[in-house]
């Protein structure tokens, strides 16, 4: 299965497409998902370069 990231949701609508009806990730499909959103995220924050800075400010609010 390919991953496409044409679109910033791309990542949460193939998470759901491969959730069950409980909501929960098939364990065979969860590194593809992880592969898959990487994957995403990187060509997201790099077609638009403020989202990193997004990304900074949320993690550090976690630490």
């Amino acid at each position: 299965m390919a991953c496409f990231c044409s679109v910033e949701f791309a990542c949460l609508i193939s998470m759901m497409w491969w959730c069950d009806n409980e909501g929960v990730v098939p364990v065979h499909l969860i590194d593809l998902y992880i592969e898959c959103y990487v994957a995403c995220l990187y060509q997201l924050v790099i077609d638009n370069p403020s989202v990193f800075d997004l990304m900074q400010i949320f993690f550090s609010t976690l630490q």
